[in-house]
């Protein structure tokens, strides 16, 4: 048997795809998750931290977590 569906894939491969598996993982979680790099910034945030924060996606991904809390928390 061949075909697609058959091939097991191995551990992610790039970092997009990396952000995908963590996205579909945080995304059954009730628990408030937040990804953030180095710099940061927001790269992804699951749907129950939106909730909390009262927030739509595109008003965090992309932000600096500074920019987000705001200085007096950020900054401690």
């Amino acid at each position: 048997m061949s075909g697609k569906n058959n091939i097991k894939k191995g551990p992610p491969t790039g970092k997009q795809e990396s952000l995908d598996i963590w996205e579909r993982l945080a995304s059954i979680s009730t628990d408030l998750l937040s990804l953030i790099d180095r710099n940061y910034i927001y790269r992804a945030v699951n749907d129950s931290y939106l909730r909390v924060y009262n927030r739509s996606r595109e008003e965090i991904v992309g932000h600096s977590a500074r920019e987000i809390l705001g200085p007096e928390i950020f900054d401690k």
